[in-house]
């Protein structure tokens, strides 16, 4: 038998899938995930939003949409809306304000210490949010060291009531999702060519107009991005508001485990729920959708 014949019987019969696994089929463990811990679970909250409300009993009875009525209707639910939304648009700003000269300084650094800046900066994160809140606690209370400090100076005669107020549910959540903020500027500011700028600098623009007409819109999907994250997080926020707000500083998340946990009215939070998630959704929607609203006009 010749070498040609011997190589024409040794070869496998090729199979009719390919010698290599479909893509897909690597997608099936996380789509399974997806399915049974996020998909199933919104899809039972959006039909128990409609149920009944069964006083003592967790489950799906009868259809209403009473629920949805009373948070559209009600003003004590209204305002608690709008609260979270109005505190979680003020954090997103004050942590864009604070985190663009941070974020411009460390992309624009050569050293070595940038590494160890950028990991000082990400090294909150890696404490719980609820660890981080009772170190607020300490610092706001009557005998914590604002007040000692305060006192010490003579600005004031008497201990002043920082904490269960929405300055200190604002000023913790800030420095919580601060670091949200600066990652996406660095990564946007890092692109930017910085003969860029240097060529406004030459054409005779100032430093502030460099900044405002050249910085900032080449930074755009930086800022876009940590203001959807800062937003996402701030309006689901609950263990920061309920320890340092206390019940005078209600937000949408506090109402909905209240609902839940303590009424028991489980269609109503589910509707609060609901609620919250398509306030989130819309302003990321509306995030995504900025940018390429800004560049169709630029071209008209």
């Amino acid at each position: 038998m010749s070498s040609v014949e011997l190589k024409h019987v040794s070869r496998p019969a090729p199979h009719p899938m390919g010698s290599r696994v479909p893509l897909y089929w690597c997608l099936v463990p996380m789509g399974l995930l997806t399915l049974i811990l996020l998909v199933f679970p919104l899809f039972y909250m959006a039909r128990l939003s409609v149920s009944e409300f069964a006083p003592g009993r967790v489950g799906i009875h009868g259809f209403t949409l009473e629920h949805y009525g009373k948070v559209l209707t009600d003003l004590y639910y209204y305002r608690i809306i709008l609260r979270t939304v109005a505190v979680s648009l003020l954090v997103s700003a004050l942590c864009l304000v604070l985190a663009f000269p941070v974020a411009l300084h460390l992309a624009r650094l050569a050293t070595r210490a940038r590494g160890l800046l950028i990991f000082l900066i990400v090294l909150p994160i890696m404490v719980g949010v609820v660890v981080r809140s009772y170190g607020w606690i300490i610092l706001f209370s009557t005998e914590g060291p604002i007040n000692q400090a305060l006192l010490g100076l003579g600005v004031i005669s008497a201990p002043i009531e920082l904490m269960n107020t929405w300055a200190a549910v604002v000023i913790a959540l800030t420095e919580i999702m601060l670091p949200f903020m600066v990652l996406p500027l660095i990564s946007a500011i890092e692109r930017i060519n910085p003969m860029v700028e240097e060529a406004a600098r030459t054409l005779g623009a100032s430093p502030i107009q460099v900044f405002v007409q050249v910085t900032v819109p080449l930074a755009m999907p930086g800022i876009v991005s940590g203001l959807i994250l800062v937003f996402a997080l701030t309006i689901t926020s609950y263990a920061t508001p309920a320890l340092l707000g206390g019940p005078s500083a209600t937000v949408i998340a506090s109402l909905i485990v209240q609902q839940m946990l303590t009424v028991f009215n489980w269609p109503l939070g589910s509707a609060l729920a609901l609620f919250l998630i398509t306030i989130a959704v819309l302003g990321t929607a509306y995030g995504l959708w900025l940018p390429r609203g800004s560049r169709a006009e630029r071209r008209k």
